[in-house]
């Protein structure tokens, strides 16, 4: 019967299941990874830090290690917060991948959050 599912506690019984609970999704969890490490592929991610911004989409690297320079030529340039922006700004983005790009600079752990999101 739609609307109703077995209750977890007695299986001779229903119990009303919330269409609306698995309509929306919410963060799962956030990941706040060093510049150049390969991540699962994420949501979307927040700028959370004024610089310019590079991204990594595609990788034969697994999760967890470090991209290296000759991948440095793989990442797209895709972002550039200004320190006039109005604080952190949400990409709707999945690299799995980033880097800083500002001469002279290097990206730091909390510059970029991964955000996850999965149902309820």
């Amino acid at each position: 019967m739609a609307g109703y599912k077995q209750d977890p506690n007695d299986s001779t019984k229903q119990v009303p299941s919330s269409p609306f609970r698995s309509a929306y999704q919410n963060v799962t969890t956030t990941t706040l990874p060093a510049e150049a490490t390969i991540q699962k592929r994420p949501s979307s991610i927040i700028i959370g830090k004024d610089g310019t911004y590079a991204f990594l989409y595609e990788t034969t690297a697994s999760a967890g290690n470090s991209s290296t320079l000759p991948d440095f030529s793989k990442y797209i340039t895709g972002s550039k917060l200004f320190e006039t922006d109005q604080g952190p700004v949400e990409l709707p983005i999945q690299p799995v991948a980033w880097r800083l790009t500002d001469e002279g600079s290097n990206g730091a752990v909390g510059d970029i959050t991964f955000i996850y999101r999965g149902g309820a």
